[in-house]
């Protein structure tokens, strides 16, 4: 006698026959597992057009398959779409789908995704002032690491554009703890043109009002650098100082 065996749909169906009142519940899962596995395949399908420098028609998958995902996945993969075509710097047609993002079911990471995407389109069009509204620091917060990290690269270019030097400064401290050793450096530098646009009264003013507690070792830094008067042998020992001390 031959042994009996399923094919892979009557397994199926044998399952949704044998849970009975639970069925419901079963296939909610298989069609959960189907839109996810569906979902991951027009990511890869998308990312491969990025690749080969389609960033519009990349974008345009995204955007037609979204609708079919509940949220925020939906809003995920319209950030995404947004996404490659701001990589591509096609800001324009970023907006385009910007625009039609729904913030209502967003919350969190999810919402700092969306807004994190917006800030590089303000960027790309010199819409700087309109980043720091963008990326309110209770909601920057709240996001995932690599995230973060761009929403304060962002955020502290915008600081510095509006002449908020301390503010600039603080934020790019906040982001040196999240980056990695490879690129701290870069970050370094970033820091030290920063500083090195301060006023010298500025510095002595910002010092002097002690509410700069997080920025003060790079102040006093920028208060060497940029000394009102130019004296090099109290200028080298004051700098040893300021090693010995950070």
């Amino acid at each position: 006698m031959r042994p009996f065996k399923l094919d892979k749909a009557s397994a199926i169906l044998s399952a949704l026959m044998l849970v009975g009142c639970s069925g419901q519940q079963f296939s909610f899962d298989l069609l959960s597992f189907l839109q996810k596995t569906r979902m991951e395949s027009t990511y890869r399908k998308a990312e491969a057009l990025a690749l080969e420098n389609q960033p519009v028609e990349a974008a345009a998958v995204l955007w037609e398959f979204a609708p079919k995902l509940p949220p925020p996945h939906r809003q995920h993969m319209q950030v995404r779409a947004a996404d490659i075509l701001l990589d591509a710097k096609r800001p324009l047609n970023a907006r385009r789908y910007l625009v039609q993002i729904a913030e209502e079911n967003l919350e969190g990471p999810s919402l700092l995704r969306k807004r994190v995407a917006e800030a590089r389109f303000y960027r790309q069009t010199g819409q700087l002032e309109k980043i720091i509204p963008a990326l309110p620091s209770k909601l920057v917060k709240k996001g995932d690491k690599p995230v973060r990290i761009v929403a304060l690269e962002l955020l502290s270019d915008a600081l510095m554009a509006d002449k908020n030097f301390v503010h600039g400064i603080e934020i790019r401290m906040v982001l040196h703890r999240l980056l990695d050793k490879e690129r701290r450096p870069a970050n370094i530098a970033a820091l030290w043109h920063e500083l090195l646009q301060l006023d010298p009264m500025q510095v002595m003013q910002r010092l002097a009002s002690g509410d700069t507690r997080a920025a003060r070792p790079w102040l006093e830094l920028a208060a060497l650098a940029t000394p009102l008067e130019v004296d090099i042998e109290d200028l080298e020992r004051r700098y040893a100082t300021w090693k010995k001390r950070n």
